[in-house]
């Protein structure tokens, strides 16, 4: 057994810059880096965990195979049998020292190799799919005070667990409903929850926050990537268009993006960026934008899925300690509005989310679309609302819903056309709840407001 000094995120230099720069300068650049130091047992050789690969679908069920690499040059994957050289998705930089590189993978593509591995291919008939949201660990430090989670700790950020256990089912598909990175302040001094955790939007704070936790479903399972506030262009938004947007890559950073969708056992999911609308105001060139965007919803299809970031009909309870009287807060009032102003069609059944860290699944009187929020993935949950009995949000009454307060994961399972199983899970494999889900309606069974001792605040 060898016993050597490690950097955690020491192979985030890539091999062209370390013959420039001196030991001395190699750790101020690690410390700039957001990286840490320890020592590590070494039992021998290990898979180089610096490099990741992926497969996402896009625009038009498009399937994009993606590599972040140390290397200079983006390597080729073989098709088929053929090999196919990869593209470079914009140059690395000090922010960003791994080269992001993609190829998309032409239609009736059977198999897929990196590095003689297969990469996870979407299959005809996608089944079983995961949603997970809401995933960082979070470090802000501001004006209203310090929001810390204990990064170290997996019952207070259990996205690894989160990840591996959910692997054990066996998706055919995950899609995540936004926001990735929550590491956006240092450490405070003294703080040992965040001691040496990297911040900022940077690529050694994308491995700790998303690829690293979630690596085994990214080697194993095709994805969705949803934007959510977190990568707005005042947040992470270099990263998310370096490493997840699915259309090709621009320097510029987009404030808002196109709607876009694909297809899933004969229902058209489409995919809104809802970046740019606030929970608590509406305003009215937001709305104006979203409500083009709604427009495009495809009313030739029979069943239509709406994927956001943002709920358009969600619920979190009063997270302000200084005024306990504050009623439920009711999301997305931009959303709403913009629902209001163009009305969703009769063939949209669902709107699925994020933003709120719970577990969410509300129908209503007026037979219209239902909503699931599916926020509960890692980062510190919301509260709760108390009592969802004779509530309405935007003038619809919810005719059933139940709201679960604790960490896990959703799989939604097709049973036969229209017909959908959605059961939610916590990070130990046990069932939350149990959904059914008929066109745009839901019966689920379980409790609905269980106890949970995480810290707990509002969301952002």
């Amino acid at each position: 057994m060898k016993v050597k000094l490690t950097w955690t995120y020491f192979n985030d230099i890539p091999s062209y810059k370390m013959k420039k720069i001196s030991i001395f300068s190699c750790f101020i650049f690690l410390l700039e880096m957001g990286c840490t130091s320890r020592f590590s047992v070494n039992q021998g050789s290990t898979e180089n965990l610096s490099s990741f690969s992926w497969v996402q679908l896009g625009p038009d069920s498009q399937v994009i195979a993606r590599v972040a690499t140390l290397e200079s040059a983006c390597p080729f994957l073989v098709m088929d049998g053929v090999k196919a050289p990869m593209a470079k998705r914009g140059l690395p930089s000090e922010k960003f020292p791994a080269q992001i590189c993609e190829l998309q993978v032409p239609p009736l593509t059977r198999v897929v190799e990196w590095n003689h591995v297969k990469l996870p291919l979407p299959q005809a008939n996608l089944k079983k799919i995961l949603v997970l949201g809401d995933t960082g660990c979070r470090i802000k430090v501001s004006p209203s005070g310090l929001r810390i989670q204990d990064c170290s700790n997996p019952q207070l950020w259990p996205f690894l667990k989160v990840s591996e256990q959910a692997s054990k089912w066996k998706p055919d598909l995950v899609i995540h409903v936004g926001d990735y990175l929550y590491r956006e302040s240092p450490c405070p001094n003294g703080m040992k929850d965040c001691a040496q955790s990297p911040w900022g939007d940077r690529w050694a704070t994308w491995r700790a926050d998303f690829f690293d936790p979630a690596r085994s479903l990214l080697e194993t399972v095709p994805w969705v990537f949803i934007r959510g506030n977190h990568e707005s262009c005042e947040r992470s938004g270099e990263g998310w268009f370096r490493l997840l947007d699915p259309r090709p890559y621009l320097k510029t950073c987009q404030e808002v993006s196109e709607p876009y969708s694909f297809e899933i056992n004969q229902t058209r999911m489409m995919v809104l960026d809802t970046v740019k609308a606030l929970d608590e105001s509406a305003p009215d060139t937001d709305v104006h934008l979203l409500v083009s965007h709604l427009k495009k919803i495809d009313r030739s299809y029979k069943k239509n899925w709406i994927w956001s970031h943002h709920p358009f009909w969600g619920l979190i309870g009063n997270w302000d300690k200084a005024n306990p009287n504050k009623k439920n807060l009711m999301l997305n009032q931009t959303l709403q509005e913009a629902a209001r102003k163009a009305p969703l069609p009769s063939n949209v059944q669902w709107v699925i989310s994020g933003h709120i860290h719970l577990f969410e699944a509300l129908s209503f009187t007026d037979k219209g679309p239902s909503q699931l929020v599916i926020g509960n993935g890692g980062t510190e949950l919301s509260e709760a609302p108390q009592d969802l009995s004779g509530i309405q949000i935007a003038g619809r009454s919810i005719e059933s819903g139940v709201v679960r307060r604790e960490f896990g994961f959703t799989f939604l399972e097709a049973i036969s056309p229209g017909y959908w199983k959605g059961v939610s899970y916590g990070i130990e494999g046990n069932i939350l709840q149990e959904c059914w889900m008929k066109d745009s309606e839901m019966k689920c069974h379980g409790p609905a407001h269980p106890v949970n001792e995480s810290r707990s605040q509002g969301i952002n």
